[in-house]
């Protein structure tokens, strides 16, 4: 198997969920491969680590080895935005946090040419991963509140998931942008909008709100009118 097969069967077995152990153990010990690994696309390299965080598969080895190689400048100016946010998800899903590899991603995710391409999906899981993974980047938290706030259409084409993580984001990390928080509230409390949120992002986005000290009255009401309704 070349680079591109083993990612495209991990891929394939996790797409499916389909959680061979042996399988898994074998592609990971070809990709590590000295003369297999440095032969990765960045998307290759994204979709098979996916695939372990996907499948819930823990190898340590194979996650430094992607880790490595993923936070070599190469990789990362080649990355597209999607799959700059997969591979971070995958790192934070595998709750294996690289101070290298997250540095680095930072530092490509703040280029203005790169920042300017994500999607309000791709930058809220961004959001999500450095949280998850407890990393504390104030400078890049900043850049990615800046870019919500330069177009009130990136925020308005949020979902209710993509507002509820860029939220929790934000609170589990406590950074309190008041600009961002204003701009979600105003989102969050248009008309019919509260209607699109499942109890789990409900809870979740309210939790965000307290444990910043966001403080809305007319949102908290609408919200409480929201909860009350049957079959939430």
């Amino acid at each position: 198997f070349n680079a591109q097969n083993i990612a495209n069967t991990a891929w394939a077995f996790a797409t499916l969920g389909v959680a061979h152990s042996r399988l898994m153990a074998a592609l990971a010990r070809q990709a590590m491969q000295p003369h297999i690994i440095g032969t990765f696309t960045p998307q290759g390299l994204a979709n098979l680590l996916w695939a372990f965080a996907t499948l819930g598969i823990q190898n340590q080895a194979l996650t430094e080895a992607i880790a490595a190689q993923a936070s070599q400048r190469k990789y990362l100016q080649r990355s597209e935005e999607q799959t700059l946010a997969n591979l971070a998800w995958a790192f934070a899903a595998l709750s294996a946090p690289s101070e290298p590899f997250m540095d680095a991603l930072a530092a490509r995710v703040m280029q203005k040419d790169t920042l300017n391409t994500f999607s309000p999906q791709a930058l809220t899981s961004i959001a999500w991963s450095f949280a998850k993974l407890k990393v504390r980047n104030e400078v890049l938290m900043s850049c990615i509140a800046e870019r919500f706030l330069s177009d009130t259409h990136f925020v308005e084409s949020c979902t209710p998931t993509d507002v509820t993580k860029l939220a929790t984001s934000f609170a589990t990390l406590q950074i309190h942008d008041e600009e961002l928080f204003e701009a979600i509230t105003v989102h969050v409390a248009m008309n019919g909008f509260l209607g699109n949120f499942s109890a789990q992002n409900m809870a979740n986005f309210v939790w965000a709100l307290a444990s910043l000290g966001v403080q809305d009255e007319r949102l908290m009401a609408a919200i409480a009118q929201r909860a009350i309704q049957p079959r939430l």
